[in-house]
Formats: C-alpha cells, sequence, structure tokens
C-alpha cells in the first residue's frame, strides 16, 4: 500500500491533495468491494471497543460493521489486536495506522516526525476530510 511521510502529507497543495485522495478514495472502495474476509475476526464487542477509539481519539465515526471490513486490509494489525488485546499500548499505534492508511495513504505520525500541533490538526483534518467523501461521518 502507498504511505506518504506524515510531513508530505499535510504540505501538499489543494489540488494535489484533490487528487490524491480520489486515488485513494478509488482504492479504497475497490478493496472494500473485493477483499476477502481473514479466517481471525474481531468480536462484536472489539468492533464497537475500536469503533469508540477511533470516534474519540480521531474523530471519525466508523460504524463497528464496517470495522472488520476496513481491518481485513491490515491483517498484521488485526492480528496484533487480537493477539495482544485492545489493552496493549501498541493497540492504539495499531489503529491509528490503519486509519491514517486508509483514509490518507500515510502512517501516523511518530515523534521523530516533529509534526507542529498545528500540523497534527491538519494531519487530522485531512483524515476527516477524507473520511467525509467515502461517506462516513465524523467528529468537527
Amino acid at each position: 500500500m502507498l504511505i506518504f511521510d506524515p510531513k508530505l502529507f499535510v504540505s501538499k497543495d489543494d489540488e494535489t491533495e484533490e487528487v490524491l485522495a480520489r486515488m485513494q478514495i478509488d482504492r479504497m472502495e475497490f478493496y472494500m468491494k473485493h477483499v476477502l474476509h481473514a479466517r481471525i475476526n474481531f468480536t462484536d464487542k472489539e468492533r464497537k471497543e475500536i469503533s469508540d477509539i477511533i470516534q474519540e481519539e480521531i474523530g471519525i465515526i466508523i460504524p463497528s460493521a464496517c470495522i472488520m471490513a476496513i481491518f481485513n486490509l491490515y491483517l498484521l494489525q488485526k492480528i496484533d489486536l487480537i493477539s495482544n488485546g485492545l489493552r496493549d499500548t501498541g493497540s492504539s499505534e495499531s489503529i491509528h495506522f490503519v486509519v491514517a492508511n486508509f483514509f490518507g495513504a500515510t502512517r501516523w505520525p511518530i515523534y521523530g516526525d516533529n509534526l507542529t500541533k498545528e500540523e497534527m490538526k491538519i494531519f487530522i483534518a485531512r483524515l476527516k476530510s477524507r473520511a467525509k467523501l467515502i461517506g462516513f461521518e465524523v467528529i468537527e
């Protein structure tokens, strides 16, 4: 999967962002329609909890029914969450990575990326904007 550096992701001009957003949306819609479901599945409770974490920490409302389809694209993160549980310190990192990559073709910023608070706000706003383009609700 295509992954942009977070600094590049927040520094693109609006015209470039629009083109790249459309490409990512097309890719994700294709994958969502054609992905084979993995044999490892979250429980209903885990799907709800992941959905709640994303809503509370990022502001994107992903119905728990969609969690499985999205995470099936990210088997390493999915297996990590199932194996280690949602209370593990790495769980938040896995969830953030999936959201950033699914909607933005990037990864979640890490300490060494040195994003400012303003850049982090732009980063999350762009993820929310792309989520809205696909049809997800967001918290403004």
